[in-house]
């Protein structure tokens, strides 16, 4: 557990990691996750994850992230883009 300083940061490791003016005086935990980044936590609000190289509050683990960009696609691939299906559509409009 660590307290979040007067000007946003807390002291981990040794460095000041920015993580938010809005926090100040508010207790964190941080965990260690099974792949070495430190999630780090308000109650039950995760805020995001610091890696041991960069030292700085991320929004998603370093470790992991060469997932990411098919979950987006599959994302992307499930939004319909005509202009026709963005369109609302009433009973009495034509298809």
């Amino acid at each position: 557990m660590r307290r979040v300083r007067s000007n946003g940061e807390i002291k981990w490791a040794g460095e000041l990691i920015f993580l938010s003016q809005v926090l100040v005086g508010e207790p964190v935990g941080i965990t260690e996750t099974e792949r070495g980044d430190w999630r780090v936590r308000y109650a039950d609000v995760e805020l995001g994850y610091i890696h041991p190289q960069r030292r700085r509050l991320s929004p998603r683990p370093l470790h992991g992230e060469a997932s990411r960009p098919m979950v987006l696609m599959e994302i992307a691939g499930a939004i319909t883009t005509t202009p026709q299906a963005q369109q609302p559509q009433h009973p009495w409009s034509k298809p």
